[in-house]
C-alpha cells in the first residue's frame, strides 16, 4: 500500500488462516484459483481444493468446520469449504466487487461479512443473497467480538455493528485505523494507525454505549518520521522540519547536520 499525506509505504501480504485446533493451513492461492490445506505440524499439503478465480480472503468458523473464502478482480464470489470433506459447498456471486482481502463469518455460519468499497455486506451462506450493506468507508480490518455480538469495522470512523440485526449501532471517530484485534474476555479492541501515524487505539465495542478510550504511541520517544515540511534560517545555519508521522518538529544545526532540539507540535506539521 502506499499513503501520499504521509508518504508511507507497505507491503500488503497473503492471507492464510489456522484452524482454532491449531493443526491446518488454510491458504488461498491466488494465481492459480484454489486454496491450499496443510496440515500444521507435517508442513504436508492435505488437498488444493479449487475455487472460483481469485480468492483472497480467508476466515475460518470458531469449531474449524467452515472456512469462507473471498474472490477479488472482477471475481466477484463468496466460497464456503467444508474442512472435513475439503470440499466446496457453496459458490455465491455477489453484485459488488469484494476488496481488501477482507471476511469474516459470524459465529453461527450463517452470514459471511465481506469489505467492499467503502461497505460491508452480509452474504447469506444458505442462500447466497447479499443480506445487508453497511456504509462503513474504506474498510481497515473486520474483527467479531469474543461474545459473538458484534463485529468491529475500522477505519477513520470505526464502526460497531450488530450482528443480529446486521446495523451499525454506533461510530466511532478518531483517526485513520488498518489492523485490528479484539479482547478475548471484554467488549474492547485495539486498532494500529500504522498507516498515518504510529499510534494504537483502544476502543470500547460495548454495542450502542461503545466509546473511544484513547490512543498512545507504538514507537519509543523520541521519533522523526514522516518529515513533511522543511523551513531554512536566512543564514542558512538552522532548519526547522515537521515530522507528520511523529507529530513533532526538530531544529537541525545545518553545518554540523546535529539535531539540537526536537518539540512536540501536534497534528499539523506544515512549517
Amino acid at each position: 500500500y502506499f499513503t501520499p499525506e504521509s508518504g508511507a509505504s507497505g507491503t500488503l501480504f497473503t492471507k492464510f488462516e489456522l484452524s482454532s485446533d491449531g493443526t491446518t493451513i488454510v491458504l488461498p492461492d491466488r494465481a492459480n484459483a484454489r486454496v491450499m490445506v496443510y496440515d500444521r505440524a507435517s508442513a504436508a499439503l492435505l488437498a488444493p481444493i479449487a475455487t472460483a478465480a481469485n480468492p483472497a480472503g480467508i476466515d475460518i468458523s470458531d469449531d474449524g468446520t467452515t472456512a469462507v473464502v473471498s474472490h477479488e478482480f472482477g471475481a466477484k464470489k463468496v466460497s464456503e469449504i467444508d474442512l472435513p470433506s475439503l470440499t466446496v459447498t457453496g459458490s455465491f456471486t455477489t453484485v459488488p466487487d469484494l476488496s481488501d482481502q477482507l471476511i469474516r463469518i459470524t459465529p453461527d455460519k450463517s452470514h459471511a461479512i465481506c469489505a467492499i468499497s467503502n461497505n460491508v455486506i452480509f452474504v447469506n451462506l444458505t442462500t447466497g443473497a447479499t443480506v445487508a450493506t453497511l456504509s462503513t468507508g474504506v474498510v481497515g480490518d473486520i474483527e467479531i467480538s469474543f461474545d459473538g455480538q458484534y463485529a468491529f469495522v475500522t477505519n477513520f470512523n470505526s464502526s460497531v455493528t450488530s450482528i443480529a440485526t446486521r446495523t451499525i449501532v454506533k461510530t466511532l471517530s478518531l483517526a485513520p485505523t488498518a489492523e485490528a484485534a479484539v479482547s478475548p474476555v471484554a467488549l474492547r479492541a485495539v486498532g494500529l494507525n500504522n498507516r498515518f501515524r504510529e499510534d494504537v487505539h483502544v476502543y470500547s465495542i460495548n454495542g450502542a454505549a461503545g466509546f473511544v478510550e484513547g490512543f498512545a504511541s507504538t514507537g519509543a520517544p523520541p521519533e522523526a518520521d514522516g518529515t513533511r515540511s522543511i523551513a531554512v534560517s536566512a543564514d542558512g545555519r538552522l532548519a526547522v522540519v515537521g515530522n507528520i508521522t511523529s507529530r513533532n518538529a526538530c531544529v537541525i544545526d545545518l553545518l554540523s547536520g546535529a539535531v539540537r532540539k526536537m518539540s512536540t507540535i501536534g497534528d499539523s506539521t506544515n512549517l
